[in-house]
């Protein structure tokens, strides 16, 4: 191989490393804001389910009478 086609596949490999690189870090990023977007909706969810408990413990204590 002469010197010019080294380069050229030198060049080459280094831009699909680079490409690949950049895909896996936005693939990365896209799995990262998801998980975060599910954590917030577990989160929301759970408090969600206390609040229901607390007004059905709220609701049943009223009912009955103080001692």
């Amino acid at each position: 191989m002469t010197r010019k086609e080294l380069d050229t596949l030198l060049a080459n490999a280094i831009l699909q490393r680079d490409r690949a690189q950049k895909m896996i870090l936005e693939h990365f990023n896209e799995l990262e804001a998801r998980n975060q977007e599910t954590f917030w909706v577990r989160l929301y969810l759970l408090k969600k389910a206390e609040v229901i408990w607390l007004e059905k413990q709220k609701a049943d204590s009223g009912s009955e009478p103080d001692e």
